[in-house]
């Protein structure tokens, strides 16, 4: 989990551009059962190994920034651009066990370090209004997963542990569009495209977080009681994808595989 606090400050530069910048100050929690990113116990021929648990949440704090501008290029057309750092996070640290019953130290106390930090993102858009009470907007971002703690390793290291979730940079696109009914009544619609980040050679590695989901659909209305009070309604759809890829263990026969499916439905009120 990932909670944002966002103080933030915005000035009209003159009555057309804008610039906007915040300080992030987060908190995560992070608990994962087994956790692979420990070196495993092995004990046999073949090796039976077992990976220590992190099941006890353990959380971090991080900080960061954003930045961007607005341009009104005239009544119907406006662009924008931000850019919001990499969240850097503290350390997680896990106080566990040895996790092999065949072995004469199992229980022994282990600690778990593993870093964890959230992606920069490039972002860009434009928006319009063609029509009195019709917003419609697009916009792109760009997500560094590749250089991102955490995120940007992959495979095992040569102690048995997970390097990292190995995930690819990606491109996010995204369409929208309001329409206000004699400004008491909205209705919204939205689509949202993304690439995948997982590659097949580290759907393995990712079974515990399969974020493979790449087409969104959004929908709401928003209803006006009085001059300070509104209430908004959204629905969010995530379209079923899966993904296979190969099981690296010379215990399993060659050519075996894991496939990770996910698909995603959101209320909001």
């Amino acid at each position: 989990s990932l909670l944002k606090i966002m103080p933030a400050v915005a000035v009209a530069v003159t009555p057309k551009f804008w610039l906007g910048g915040a300080v992030n100050v987060d908190w995560a929690s992070l608990a994962v059962q087994p956790m692979p990113v420990a070196p495993p116990a092995c004990s046999g021929t073949p090796q039976p190994c077992f990976y220590p648990s992190a099941a006890a949440t353990d959380g971090a704090f991080g900080f960061g920034f954003q930045f961007g501008a607005r341009y009104n290029i005239n009544d119907l057309i406006s662009v924008g651009a931000s850019y919001s750092s990499p969240q850097w996070f503290d350390d997680f640290e896990f106080n566990s066990a040895n996790a092999n019953p065949n072995l004469p130290n199992f229980g022994a106390p282990i600690v778990i370090e593993f870093g964890l930090d959230v992606p920069a993102v490039w972002a860009a858009g434009i928006g319009v209004t063609p029509l009195p009470g019709l917003t419609l907007a697009a916009d792109g971002k760009y997500l560094t997963y590749e250089s991102t703690d955490g995120f940007r390793d992959a495979g095992f290291n040569a102690d048995g542990s997970v390097a990292g979730f190995g995930w690819k940079n990606i491109f996010v696109v995204a369409v929208g569009g309001e329409y206000w009914i004699k400004e008491k009544f909205a209705v919204r619609a939205g689509y949202n495209y993304s690439e995948n980040p997982i590659t097949e050679e580290q759907v393995f590695f990712n079974v515990p977080a399969p974020a493979i989901v790449q087409n969104h659909l959004t929908l709401g209305a928003g209803v006006k009681i009085a001059r300070r009070l509104q209430v908004d309604l959204g629905y969010y759809h995530v379209f079923e994808n899966s993904i296979t890829g190969p099981i690296p263990n010379p215990s399993l026969p060659p050519g075996a595989t894991v496939t990770s499916s996910m698909f995603e439905d959101s209320i909001l009120l």
